[in-house]
């Protein structure tokens, strides 16, 4: 596959799991689910779509404990760039908000690399 084919797949994929979690919230909190417990159960909602759509579409793999296990350790990764990048801006009297928009580009781009060569290499 392509590199730009498989990379604009990685990114619609993100953009399908972010209106997953958005719409699952949503869902949740009309039924009355306390916000936390909704944020979480969303969050989880678009995390699997995310996982089972790369597995199927982007990289065509198949999927393993191993990689689930990668995947979600990348995951934490990219939790743990997108607070470091808010951080550095903050740092720099920016909002949370700028940080959080330059960080998006970044993550895009480690978790395709580290998905591609790492998470579901092979």
């Amino acid at each position: 596959m392509r590199l730009s084919w498989q990379f604009a797949t990685f990114t619609a994929v993100g953009l399908l799991s972010a209106f997953v979690d958005l719409g699952a919230l949503f869902i949740f909190i009309q039924l009355g689910v306390s916000p936390y417990l909704g944020i979480t159960a969303a969050f989880i909602c678009g995390l699997c779509i995310n996982l089972w759509f790369h597995k199927s579409f982007t990289f065509k793999s198949k999927l393993m404990a191993e990689n689930a296990i990668r995947f979600f350790l990348l995951v934490g990764m990219n939790y743990g760039l997108t607070v470091g990048v808010i951080f550095f801006f903050q740092q720099l009297e920016q909002t949370y908000i700028v940080g959080k928009v330059i960080s998006l580009p970044l993550v895009a781009i480690n978790g395709f690399l580290w998905s591609k060569h790492w998470v579901f290499r092979g």
